[in-house]
């Protein structure tokens, strides 16, 4: 992935050919995303009860939602679109650095789950990316 500099957020494609390796999407124009985990709840009541009663289900993450700058040279970009045709699953990272020293970095398996495209009046074309989160990656 390339440097990113002071207060820069960025989001990274796993490559294909060399696992391990992430190949920049974007600059994130807006903050990381908070990462949710939530339980399901599973009814657990009883015929014979007047009261619900619910146990512990399966964990979700949330959808993450980002907003990147897109660069209409970043053969990427164009990944991005064959992911959400195919539905298959890739390894992202993000990263947060300050001061140019990475301060977080989150690897994720997800499935593209939405993008939306719009152009910019002023300042180019941005693309909010939705990615359905399956695990942390095991990159």
């Amino acid at each position: 992935m390339s440097d990113i500099s002071a207060g820069v957020a960025s989001l990274g494609l796993e490559d294909s050919g060399t696992p391990g390796t992430f190949n920049l999407i974007g600059e994130l124009k807006d903050p990381l995303p908070a990462v949710s985990i939530e339980r399901a709840a599973n009814d657990n009541s009883g015929a014979a009860s007047d009261f619900e009663s619910t146990r512990a289900g399966m964990k979700k993450v949330a959808p993450l939602t980002f907003k990147i700058e897109a660069d209409s040279t970043n053969s990427e970009i164009d990944n991005l679109f064959a992911l959400l045709d195919s539905g298959e699953e890739a390894n992202w990272e993000y990263k947060y650095a300050l001061n140019g020293q990475v301060v977080e970095t989150q690897t994720i398996t997800a499935w593209v789950q939405k993008m939306e495209t719009a152009p910019a009046i002023k300042d180019g074309t941005y693309i909010t990316l939705t990615l359905n989160v399956n695990a942390q990656s095991k990159a």
